[in-house]
């Protein structure tokens, strides 16, 4: 979340999303990302999280004191 965008992951179980899209285009410009996962690595040493990472392409890479969330696509 900054001042000027949302980010979220979110799941598609039932096919639904797209509805949703598209009644939130009425009112915010919307960017779609499809096949991608986010990755959460708590207290992760380097060699753990480069192994999560390998082969991957970070979209997006978030880091708190002990937690690193990645989008990664790939």
């Amino acid at each position: 979340n900054t001042p000027d965008a949302f980010i979220a992951c979110v799941g598609d179980p039932y096919n639904t999303i797209e509805k949703f899209i598209e009644e939130g285009n009425n009112d915010f410009t919307i960017f779609i990302e499809k096949d991608i996962e986010l990755l959460t690595i708590r207290h992760g040493d380097e060699s753990a999280i480069l192994n999560q990472l390998a082969g991957k392409k970070i979209i997006f890479k978030e880091s708190a004191q002990h937690t690193i969330q990645y989008v990664l696509e790939g």
